[in-house]
């Protein structure tokens, strides 16, 4: 019953508003427990029941709010003209008594819309727009006089529109009316501007193919990855990334196709890296390959990287990610002092001005994520807090956590690694090399990786990220000038989808 309550009246009301909201099943878990705790009333004996119903109309009295924390961040994402409004409604909302009431339709954002499909349409006369509203008309809608006035071409005033005191849904729908000959013309021109531009794509991709097997390298080394690809449309599929490397006679690596697979299973792998290197014609020039450290590669019955040696009839060399000192950390760190005093952090005193200003922004901005508590998975509030504690933020309450893997399927799995390590330099021992290297890695992934890398799952704040990324690493020339001349080379990698304009 909750969940029908919910979907078929909560959630339209706050779609109605702009206003984003939690998950279903937390909205749905809130409406429950709204129901359980009204239902326990009736349980109260009768000398309390008095003083627990008026608690209950204190709760029923305030907003039963569906917004998450980050509602703020999130409608601001949104770069709508009307956010800031939609916000202060949601503010006056929150008060006792609630202040402002939901019209019959939002003014500013049907002007705009109509306009806008008036532009595309190329409608220059009034009489050829044609407003159609799906839905019944009852008596507390629009009136068929102020629709009339609506597509009039005028500007609507709000205080035609919300005459009624009874709030009603906007309409489900705006249609325009576009002559067939007009639509028809368009849908053809759009039809063969996508053919032509598949039918350009395929020619290429045949002609790199051909040129590529047309002089091929002496040998090849087979790097293949599986990663799940989520489309804007929702749907979602696993793909195999396969490259091939081989310096001095491939300069670059070169990406041999990145095909759909059902599992990431071992052999299921091993079926799409030898047909996608037979297609390539490169399969008997295979000596090595590049691969994560999953069970699904490096099993030793029906691992990928077995099956693969079995297709070939000969053994090749495998090259997968390790790390010695993770390794040992990991086995070593039950016997360590999990305490978190004297830990060794960043030294301050040694900071410049500017790095000094970095360091606190890092932690003003980790401080109120941890408050907002957003994280998709648990290694990614670890990385932050990690991050906070080494920097001298404060973060309560806080544990280590034991290590987990670190496979390098990301780098934050050894950015984990290094900022625990260095929080530990003086209970692990290391060589002098390895505590200067441990440093040098813990202040990057403090200073300029942690704050880049959490933000670059927000496809609003990519561009500005990276470029800010990017800008950074003139600062960073003046701690580390080798190593900010490495993360230069790879963040221009990754800036492909940037353009001119």
């Amino acid at each position: 019953m909750c969940s029908t309550v919910f979907l078929d009246e909560l959630k339209p009301i706050w779609s109605r508003a702009g206003i984003p909201i939690k998950a279903d099943k937390k909205c749905i878990d809130m409406t429950v427990e709204l129901w359980e705790s009204f239902l326990k009333l009736k349980q109260v004996p009768k000398s309390r029941r008095d003083k627990k119903i008026i608690e209950f109309q204190g709760i029923q009295n305030c907003l039963f709010d569906l917004s998450p924390i980050n509602v703020h961040y999130l409608m601001q994402s949104t770069q709508s003209d009307v956010w800031e409004e939609d916000y202060k409604f949601l503010e006056m909302q929150r008060l006792y008594p609630q202040e402002g009431s939901m019209g019959v339709v939002d003014v500013v954002t049907y002007n705009r819309e109509r306009k806008k499909m008036a532009r595309k349409a190329g409608v220059k006369s009034k009489s050829d727009l044609s407003i159609v509203s799906s839905g019944q008309q009852s008596d507390s809608e629009v009136s068929d006089d102020e629709l009339e006035d609506i597509s009039s071409g005028d500007e609507v005033d709000e205080t035609t529109l919300n005459r009624s005191t009874n709030s009603t849904p906007r309409p489900h729908s705006v249609t325009l009316e576009v002559p067939r000959s007009l639509s028809r013309c368009l849908s053809t021109t759009s039809d063969r501007r996508h053919l032509s531009r598949r039918i350009n794509r395929t020619l290429t991709a045949a002609e790199i193919k051909e040129s590529f097997v047309s002089n091929l390298p002496p040998f090849g080394i087979v790097h293949f990855d599986s990663k799940l690809i989520r489309y804007l449309t929702g749907r979602q599929s696993d793909r195999l990334i396969v490259l091939l490397s081989g310096k001095p006679s491939i300069e670059k690596p070169k990406l041999l196709g990145t095909p759909v697979i059902q599992r990431s299973t071992g052999s299921q792998q091993c079926s799409v890296v030898i047909d996608t290197s037979n297609s390539w014609k490169c399969l008997t020039l295979l000596i090595g390959m590049v691969f994560d450290t999953t069970s699904s590669n490096t099993g030793k019955h029906a691992g990928c990287c077995v099956s693969i040696e079995s297709a070939l009839g000969r053994s090749i060399m495998w090259n997968s990610p390790s790390d010695a000192l993770c390794v040992r950390f990991q086995k070593e760190f039950n016997n360590l002092d999990k305490s978190t005093e004297d830990l060794e952090m960043l030294d301050h005193s040694g900071l410049s001005n500017d790095l000094e200003n970095l360091a606190s922004s890092v932690i003003e901005w980790g401080t109120r994520i941890l408050e907002e508590d957003v994280f998709p998975q648990s290694d990614y509030k670890e990385l932050l807090e990690l991050t906070l504690v080494y920097l001298g933020g404060v973060v309560y309450p806080f544990s280590f956590h034991k290590p987990g893997a670190h496979h390098h399927a990301r780098f934050m799995a050894y950015a984990i690694y290094y900022l625990k390590i260095q929080l530990f330099s003086k209970r692990f021992a290391m060589s002098s090399t390895g505590l200067s290297g441990v440093k040098r890695m813990a202040d990057f992934i403090a200073l300029y990786y942690t704050h880049a890398f959490l933000r670059s799952r927000l496809s609003t704040c990519s561009p500005e990220g990276d470029m800010h990324f990017l800008s950074l690493m003139k600062l960073y020339r003046t701690q580390d000038p080798s190593a900010s001349d490495i993360c230069v080379k790879s963040i221009l990698l990754h800036l492909w989808y940037l353009t001119e304009e």
